[in-house]
């Protein structure tokens, strides 16, 4: 009977000292949406948010709610990232970067192009800074490109720009995006 004190005892002990433990753990991080079965932390949000080139292409501040902007750009990433990471860099640069940057305008900006290129002269986001942002939306119209070569004209912008955004728009019906916050 005496050891059977001791246990109930310490029991009591060890569930005190868990509990004041438990009321003072803190949340580090929170899980703001799954992506198929990904998670995306609010703290990749908050990091994309403070990323310069990021923050310069999404145009965050224009949104109401800045990290709902980040959290839909970080998407479109993720799901361009899983599609095409292992291409290679575009061979025809200029043609692809350009067509990236009026892909970022059109989405992003409304179809201000003015809007964007203030923004682009007086943010002083390196340009290094940019096409690297800019990277998946290059290899990605660099794969319509490839891919729809016999089937369109892939020499006219207009056509490269819907291919790409109507794909980008099938990744995302196919995800199954749940949003947290």
């Amino acid at each position: 009977m005496p050891g059977q004190k001791f246990v109930v005892i310490v029991g009591i002990v060890v569930s005190c000292c868990l509990q004041n433990t438990l009321a003072h753990a803190e949340v580090v991080d929170k899980i703001v949406a799954i992506l198929d079965e990904e998670l995306i932390l609010l703290s990749e949000v908050r990091e994309c948010l403070n990323n310069p080139g990021a923050r310069m292409l999404a145009n965050f501040e224009a949104s109401s709610d800045p990290e709902q902007a980040a959290l839909r750009y970080l998407i479109e990433q993720q799901l361009l990232r899983r599609e095409i990471q292992y291409l290679a860099f575009p061979k025809e640069k200029e043609v692809v970067k350009s067509l990236a940057t009026t892909y970022i305008i059109n989405t992003y900006y409304h179809k201000d192009a003015q809007a964007f290129a203030e923004k682009v002269r007086t943010q002083g986001v390196p340009d290094a800074a940019l096409e690297q942002e800019l990277l998946l939306s290059m290899k990605g119209i660099d794969y319509i490109r490839r891919k729809y070569r016999f089937n369109a004209d892939i020499d006219k912008p207009d056509i490269v720009l819907n291919l790409f955004q109507q794909w980008v728009k099938d990744l995302q019906a196919r995800a199954k995006i749940q949003i947290t916050f």
